[in-house]
């Protein structure tokens, strides 16, 4: 007599046990519907995930008759949820290939482990719902880590594989939510006759596979079975939700009742009523204002601390547009920016969107530049409008102290957080005492800054006589500050960026989303641009 095959014996198996499967289903409903009657909810809720340990318990007698190798009951036993499961899949896809010489499948087996990531990523749902139950229902990971290890060099078991069980991908994740939203004791029977069917497919799977023949599989019969518990998942939630509907149409009768019988009453009482609204508006108003009040002065301190902690060790800056402008230029009519022709440029920068930064160089001849002069007339203009004015006179510091690349972006920070200091009392987690104390780098202090600047509705930023910033030995010029400002001018549309200089910009910089113009009135009006 033959000896029967293993995937033979394992077939009759599995028919046995979905048929005991389905008997004893059978046998626990009526079992929680006595329970229930007699005990209650607790008892009745408890009982219908029998099902799912039953699928669990069934699926680890039967892989003890694979005679699994130490590696594969190593994989089995992943019980640390599903990124550890994903995180073995590629270890597991680079040994079986090596093993096998699989070298020249790499493009299709990664779009295949692409599509099985997806697959574990989408059963977890389930698998998570089910955890609380029982920490059993891990072995989920451990069998599809040993389909997997079964498939991934196998180009045909990989597209029969896809054919059946990953067909069910676009499905599974309404099995959490809906058993999150409606927790009915019908819906718990659903989710765990759901995790009981994907269980059997799941052993069909692992022994189809690992037989390495391929005969007539059960898988549809298998899949089938689970789509009909999700369409009945589906049932029970247009149930749960029509009859939620009904009860807010019932709320919402019962209110309207409620609501007629308070405006009758404001009706009949209405000279009462509406003084004790104003007296009561009186007080919200008041109560109002004392918390904005409140809440801008803890906004305000809160800002003030973080400021604090903003690298301590830099140098103070003091660049008062008012210092500077009480400095005597030596500027005659023509050369004053009103009658060089900087104007035009100026315009046409605002009309194109001001989507690039904006680089205005300009000499005067021996005379002091006139690109200060520009500078300082700017910020006062903008001052008394509604944009956020962000400015760096790089010019406008005594002979000891001068602005590098980090103090400057440190200065705009703190002018940012003195304007809006609610920006750092909203964002925790980006302004605190320990962050910024430890922001010591211009990477550091950038990121804080454009973080905070992006969430401006409209700012406006002005550096004037950027060529006197001194570079950091992290940080310089053209490389870091430069680049970083047009980057943030040619990202948001919100934010818009003009640098002075007596020099023109870095070469390569115009090509690179830059705006440029260059004007010395000490030349001939046709000699002046370039």
């Amino acid at each position: 007599m033959k000896k029967a095959s293993t995937s033979s014996v394992y077939d009759d198996l599995a028919t046995q046990e979905i048929d005991a499967f389905k008997l004893a289903r059978r046998s626990i409903d009526e079992l929680c519907k006595r329970l229930s009657h007699a005990h209650g909810q607790a008892i009745s809720s408890s009982c219908y995930y029998v099902y799912a340990q039953h699928a669990c318990r069934s699926s680890r007698i039967k892989l003890r008759k694979l005679k699994l190798s130490a590696l594969e009951e190593q994989l089995l036993n992943t019980t640390e949820g599903v990124n550890v499961a994903l995180g073995k899949l590629k270890p597991i896809q680079e040994e079986e290939e090596k093993r096998a010489s699989k070298s020249s499948f790499m493009e299709h087996t990664s779009s295949f482990v692409n599509e099985f990531s997806d697959f574990v990523v989408r059963i977890s749902g389930i698998v998570q719902t089910m955890l609380p139950q029982s920490p059993e229902y891990t072995i989920t990971y451990g069998v599809l880590l040993l389909i997997f290890k079964a498939v991934v060099t196998k180009k045909e078991r990989q597209d029969s594989l896809s054919n059946s069980i990953l067909s069910l991908s676009n499905r599974l994740p309404v099995v959490g939510f809906y058993r999150e939203v409606f927790p009915t004791n019908a819906m718990k029977v659903a989710v765990a006759s759901v995790y009981a069917g994907l269980m059997y497919l799941l052993d069909e799977a692992l022994v189809y596979y690992r037989s390495g023949r391929f005969a007539e599989s059960k898988f549809a019969k298998h899949v089938q079975e689970i789509e009909l518990s999700i369409d009945k998942m589906n049932y029970l939630k247009d149930a749960a939700h029509i009859a939620q509907q009904n009860d807010m149409q019932d709320t919402v009768k019962d209110t309207g009742h409620i609501v007629a019988r308070l405006f009758h009453n404001f009706q009949t009482n209405n000279v009462a009523i509406s003084s004790s609204i104003a007296m009561l508006n009186q007080k919200i108003h008041s109560i109002q204002s004392k918390t904005d009040h409140f809440y801008e002065i803890e906004a305000f301190k809160y800002s003030l601390l973080c400021q604090d902690s903003l690298s301590p060790d830099e140098l103070e800056q003091d660049d008062d547009p008012t210092q500077l402008s009480r400095q005597d230029f030596h500027l005659s009519p023509k050369d004053q920016w009103e009658n060089n022709g900087i104007l035009e440029h100026l315009i046409t920068w605002s009309a194109s969107g001001r989507t690039s930064l904006l680089w205005i160089g300009g000499s005067s001849g021996n005379q002091d530049s006139w690109v200060t002069d520009f500078s300082l007339d700017m910020i006062q203009a903008f001052q008394i409008q509604s944009p956020t004015l962000l400015y760096a006179l790089c010019d406008n510091l005594s002979s000891a102290r001068f602005f590098t690349s980090r103090t400057l972006v440190r200065s705009l920070i703190i002018r940012l957080l003195n304007i809006h200091p609610n920006l750092a009392y909203q964002n925790p987690d980006l302004c605190n005492q320990r962050r910024f104390a430890r922001a010591k780098t211009f990477k550091q202090l950038w990121n804080i800054f454009s973080a905070l600047a992006i969430q401006v509705p409209e700012l406006f930023i002005m550096v004037d006589r950027v060529e006197q910033c001194r570079p950091n030995e992290d940080a310089d010029l053209s490389n870091h500050l430069l680049t970083s400002l047009m980057e943030l001018a040619k990202g948001e549309q919100r934010i818009s960026v003009i640098i002075t200089s007596i020099y023109d910009p870095p070469d390569g910089f115009e090509d690179h989303g830059m705006t440029s113009v260059y004007i010395d009135t000490g030349k001939r009006a046709r000699q002046r641009y370039r």
